[in-house]
């Protein structure tokens, strides 16, 4: 499947989260993101597939943009691909303006539902692009803290 997107089921005053990526990165962050918060409206996936034309991949993701209601956000996989490049020369053709991320993952998808309650527009955008809650986290450094409070504690 190269898209989810359900044009019947839009809700005009929840801002829409767009997801594009090469190749089934989208689609699937999304069937994740529905596994984690469970049934949402104004959820759209794109995932471009070898040989698709950036104008073609435009067209679905035209049709999302113009579906859902100002303040959407759309989350491309990154920087300077595709995905990227095509949502930015659409933003371009149509005047769009458009909450658009470069890069994201699991966690930036699960708190944009959850917060589109309470923040549309720039301030879910800025919400989002918090670095502080990004979903990054250095399990490194936590795990060689863990050990040596560990083997303090094995010591005394």
């Amino acid at each position: 499947m190269a898209q989810i997107f359900y044009e019947s089921e839009i809700d005009p005053n929840l801002p829409g989260i767009i997801i594009a990526s090469h190749g089934a990165l989208a689609v699937a962050s999304l069937e994740t993101l529905r596994m984690l918060t469970g049934e949402q409206t104004n959820l759209a996936a794109f995932s471009l597939e070898e040989g698709e034309s950036s104008e073609d991949f435009m067209k679905k993701i035209g049709t999302a943009v113009e579906a859902f209601p100002e303040g959407s956000i759309v989350f491309a996989d990154i920087k300077g691909g595709t995905p990227f490049n095509t949502i930015m020369m659409y933003a371009k053709k149509t005047r769009k303006v458009l909450y658009a991320i470069a890069g994201f993952n699991v966690p930036m998808l699960v708190q944009a539902v959850m917060e589109r309650t309470i923040y549309s527009g720039e301030e879910l955008f800025e919400s989002l692009l918090d670095i502080e809650n990004n979903g990054v986290f250095n399990m490194t450094e936590f795990l060689e803290a863990h050990m040596e409070s560990t083997a303090e504690k094995e010591e005394k």
